[in-house]
């Protein structure tokens, strides 16, 4: 399945510029989580955004385990609300379908939960956590309680087994950003809407610890190794320079063809 993540991100060599910097943002981003060595390298630069009263060092992601099941996904699934719905299962990348999907691009499951996740007084402590992945340009990710609302609605429609885990999962974000983005500092807030979901909302919001990290040098020369099969000694900038002149050949020769 490495192989699969490998072959999609090099198909964006066959598009132009315009396009790749959109479709690769998103492909590495998300489908990076597939290739074993990219995701070891990404957990060293993963940064906690603690909220009121903790620190970057209060919780660790799930990712820092490297014997979890489904860590490093195996498999690959796109879905869309017209689908049937099936069971959500660990070592599975799922990547909606609409790209009006709230909250996140993507998710998967793992069987194990961080150091320091927490749980209601009275619950079992969770055994599973859904890594939810957003990849995105902006400072800040800002969601709202209708958006969260919405995300759940679409998990229940599109799981058959969402109801019955949702309230035992340890929940995690990882907000995936560009290597020039602005570094998202601070824990994301979930504004009201003025729904009678939003207090349900607010709490499920409240659970999920939030990381974020960057496209930078070292991630980025990893992932074009993996992606290209070549070990990169070079400036990282510059080979993103040379691709964009092969994006550009490769498109003018397929328009003449």
């Amino acid at each position: 399945m490495e192989d699969f993540a490998k072959r999609e991100l090099r198909r964006d060599v066959l598009v132009s510029f315009e396009e790749r910097c959109v479709s690769t943002l998103e492909a590495s981003g998300l489908q990076a989580f597939m290739i074993g060595s990219v995701v070891t390298e990404v957990v060293r630069h993963l940064k906690y955004l603690p909220r009121e009263g903790e620190t970057e060092r209060s919780r660790s992601s799930v990712l820092c385990r490297p014997a979890a099941r489904g860590r490093v996904p195996t498999m690959f699934h796109r879905f869309s609300s017209a689908d049937t719905p099936v069971e959500m299962v660990a070592e599975c990348l799922y990547k909606p379908a609409e790209k009006n999907f709230p909250v996140v691009g993507g998710f998967f499951l793992v069987d194990a939960v961080g150091e320091g996740v927490s749980f209601p007084e009275g619950a079992e402590a969770p055994t599973q956590t859904i890594v939810l992945l957003q990849v995105t340009r902006a400072r800040n990710q800002r969601t709202s309680t209708c958006k969260v609302c919405r995300l759940r609605e679409r998990l229940a429609a599109s799981f058959i087994n969402w109801r019955e885990m949702e309230s035992r999962l340890s929940y995690e974000i990882i907000y995936v950003q560009h290597a020039n983005s602005a570094a998202i500092a601070t824990r994301q807030r979930c504004g009201r809407s003025g729904t009678v979901s939003d207090l349900a909302s607010e709490r499920f919001w409240g659970g999920v610890d939030q990381f974020r990290v960057k496209l930078e040098a070292p991630i980025a020369k990893l992932l074009l190794q993996e992606i290209y099969d070549v070990k990169i000694t070079e400036d990282v900038a510059a080979i993103v320079r040379d691709l964009r002149g092969v994006n550009i050949t490769a498109v003018a020769g397929a328009d003449s063809e």
